[in-house]
């Protein structure tokens, strides 16, 4: 199914993302993002937002809401489809909140490092690598993951 697909032996059943009928533009930029965690600390759970910057405009998504335990040397990956072309994306920039409730506190860290990004472009299947410039803390600015 698609443009670029090649015949294989594969069956079952394939899901795709959609939009509304009566949504515009119709179309949907597909992008997968995958973390790389490289924390000195055990695990950490809370809110890890991802801005992808491109050519044509900067969009920031959810990567994880609490959802996740991200534990020492694990690599989580989302799928994010965007409404916007971005265009070429040339920075990330990852904000981490901490979970924020007495079990947390004790259980997880407030600091957290991801070592790398990768972002795939679904369309182009294209992908960049992206390294951190360094640690996340729950109470300070995003870190910078410049193209590597």
């Amino acid at each position: 199914m698609g443009y670029w697909t090649s015949s294989t032996a594969g069956k079952g059943d394939l899901y795709l993302k959609t939009q509304d009928a009566n949504a515009f533009p119709f179309c949907i930029y597909h992008y997968q993002i995958t973390l790389e965690s490289g924390s000195d600390y055990t695990q950490t759970r809370g809110k890890v937002s991802v801005t992808l910057v491109g050519t044509l405009e900067a969009v920031t998504v959810v990567f994880d809401n609490d959802q996740t335990t991200f534990k020492r040397g694990s690599v989580e990956t989302r799928f994010i489809p965007l409404t916007v072309n971005i265009g070429d994306i040339t920075e990330i920039n990852i904000d981490f909140k901490k979970t924020g409730n007495l079990i947390s506190s004790t259980w997880y860290s407030s600091t957290w490092a991801f070592t790398k990004a990768v972002v795939l472009n679904g369309d182009q299947q294209q992908s960049r690598k992206f390294c951190s410039g360094g640690t996340i803390t729950s109470s300070g600015p995003a870190v910078r993951f410049a193209s590597c």
